[in-house]
């Protein structure tokens, strides 16, 4: 079995008896990662179409996440509206590591999260979650079960049963789409960086902030930078301190000369000519160059929230492809190929949301389809708006999707 198509989990160290793997019938894994136990169950497993390993294959990006979830914070020094009693609450997501796996590796992404074992019995719908989080960015959660729900399934307890069946229908719509998978993310902002090292942490954060503020961006690994085409990008946002080798800088050079925004370190701006520009935020200066302009911080960055709410600034929301309303406890995920589009939504509040959420898009297509768990999907009107199209979604629980194709 390729291991594309492969949908991992973790055989519960509880789970001595291969009779165990009759829980596994009529659900989309198939690849069992058992350990010392592999050899026990490669036979019974492979009678239900079951791949058993004893660990992720080399062939399978394995990354270790974090168990997502929600939780109120105290609001930060600037734009507290992002965080805070009165504002969005935190998201711990693992959108972002499978977007920045995804743009350094070709391989699949398996991201290993398991529930903490100081927080109690996750309920079914953590689980449910766990998968979705994963899945809207394009990768796979490595189902892993606490010991508690492990033994109660393991002795057909009716409750748990009733949960697993509903994370196997979360994985089930994932997999039904899993074409949306090859779709390239869409975002005016390229997020440069080795993302190692003394870089390592200040890129992920921007990364993971950025997400938070639902500011739409692609990654693009420092190495690989110089190759990349750079015509969709608005603004190109250079990480690392040390400034970036000739065919890098030349290619920022070209960006910012054709009319981009290349935001970078002061030490690395410098070497950049151009003439003093009116900054559109304070704390940066600002130097035309060519079409373009240079932005750079007067002070040395050293909180990622902030570089990330300054760059959605500097670069101006109004470059913003798709927009996301009232969605305070959502993540999002953009992609395309083609002329279609999706735009994938998870609910970590994990219950129906109570506000209206609408999606705003610049382009107008000529089919929208609306996805959720519970139902086929369903066209969706769209309402026009001053920067192009709204679509007012329904409420909905857990994830949802709105698919777009064909732009005219």
């Amino acid at each position: 079995m390729a291991v594309d198509d492969r949908v991992p989990m973790r055989w519960p160290s509880g789970w001595t008896r291969p009779a165990a793997l009759d829980l596994l019938k009529d659900t989309p894994v198939n690849c069992v990662i058992a350990g010392q136990q592999a050899g026990l169950l490669r036979e019974p497993a492979a009678k239900l179409g079951i791949t058993v390993v004893e660990a992720p294959p080399a062939d399978a990006q394995v990354i270790d996440g974090v168990w997502p979830g929600m939780r109120i914070t105290q609001g930060r020094r600037r734009d507290d509206s992002e965080s805070g009693p009165t504002g969005a609450p935190w998201i711990d997501s693992n959108g972002w590591i499978v977007k920045l796996a995804r743009a350094r590796s070709p391989k699949p992404v398996w991201v290993a999260a398991d529930p903490p074992k100081d927080a109690g019995t996750p309920t079914p719908d953590r689980y449910q979650l766990a998968v979705a989080d994963v899945g809207a960015g394009g990768g796979r959660w490595i189902v892993s079960l606490d010991e508690k729900t492990a033994a109660a399934l393991e002795q057909r307890d009716s409750a748990a049963l009733d949960g697993w069946r509903k994370t196997a229908a979360v994985l089930a719509y994932f997999e039904k789409r899993k074409a949306w998978r090859n779709f390239a993310p869409i975002g005016p902002l390229a997020v440069i960086s080795d993302f190692t090292g003394d870089n390592e942490f200040m890129a992920s954060e921007v990364l993971n902030l950025a997400s938070r503020r639902n500011l739409l961006y692609r990654v693009i690994d420092k190495a690989r930078a110089a190759q990349t085409d750079f015509s969709g990008f608005r603004a190109a946002l250079y990480v690392d301190k040390a400034a970036p080798a000739a065919p890098l800088f030349n290619k920022l050079a070209g960006f910012a000369k054709g009319g981009g925004t290349v935001i970078a370190p002061a030490a690395v701006a410098a070497k950049f000519s151009g003439t003093p520009a009116a900054s559109p935020l304070e704390g940066y200066d600002v130097r035309a160059f060519g079409k373009g302009r240079v932005a750079a911080p007067k002070k040395e960055w050293d909180d990622p929230f902030l570089v990330a709410a300054d760059t959605h600034m500097l670069m101006s929301r109004r470059n913003d492809p798709v927009r996301i309303y009232n969605a305070g406890s959502m993540y999002v995920h953009c992609a395309e190929q083609g002329p279609d589009a999706v735009v994938q939504l998870v609910n970590f509040a994990r219950r129906e949301s109570a506000n209206l959420i609408s999606v705003g898009v610049s382009k107008n297509y000529t089919r929208a389809l609306f996805h959720t768990l519970t139902a086929e999907p369903a066209p969706i009107k769209p309402v026009p708006v001053g920067l192009g199209v709204e679509f007012q979604l329904p409420p909905f629980a857990l994830c949802a999707a709105l698919e777009l194709g064909g732009p005219k």
